[in-house]
């Protein structure tokens, strides 16, 4: 949110989607509400995965700015959209975007940094016609078939082929 006022200071017209729940949304709406930004910013809770896809897929980026994270699934789904990622450069999300590929990296926690990478991507057309083209193509090597035959033949490796 910090971010979308540096955006609004800089002439960068554009809103902020937040979509799910969590124990914090009620200390991120009073936030919000504070915020000369505030009419920009739209929380839509909770939704249904065709909700969660038409979001994604109308979307200019899908930012993650978030402290820590496992892998990142939201953002390969973004990116099958053809929507770049802009995550917090930290364990997880840096694997799941490979700057200048998919996405681009921000320092947590630096609202200007984030700002400036939105800038950049939403005032560079052929940055973001870079992005869009690597996100689809990064997103299509992940697939669920590939991940049992990965799964399975690391499993077989571990295990063998039982006739020990």
């Amino acid at each position: 949110m910090d971010a979308l006022v540096r955006l609004q200071e800089m002439q960068i017209e554009i809103g902020l989607v937040i979509v799910g729940d969590g124990p914090d949304r009620a200390d991120l709406e009073h936030y919000a509400q504070a915020s000369i930004a505030a009419g920009k910013i739209h929380f839509v809770g909770k939704v249904s995965e065709e909700e969660k896809s038409a979001w994604l897929a109308g979307a200019e980026a899908l930012l993650y700015p978030s402290c820590k994270e496992g892998w990142g699934l939201t953002v390969l789904e973004a990116n099958s959209f053809g929507v770049p990622a802009i995550v917090s450069r930290v364990a997880g999300l840096k694997d799941s975007v490979q700057e200048g590929r998919n996405g681009l990296l921000h320092e947590w926690g630096d609202a200007a940094d984030l700002a400036e990478c939105v800038r950049r991507l939403l005032q560079d057309a052929e940055l973001k016609k870079k992005l869009s083209r690597g996100a689809v193509e990064w997103a299509g090597r992940f697939t669920w078939d590939k991940t049992a035959q990965k799964t399975l033949a690391w499993l077989e490796a571990v295990v063998g082929d039982g006739s020990n």
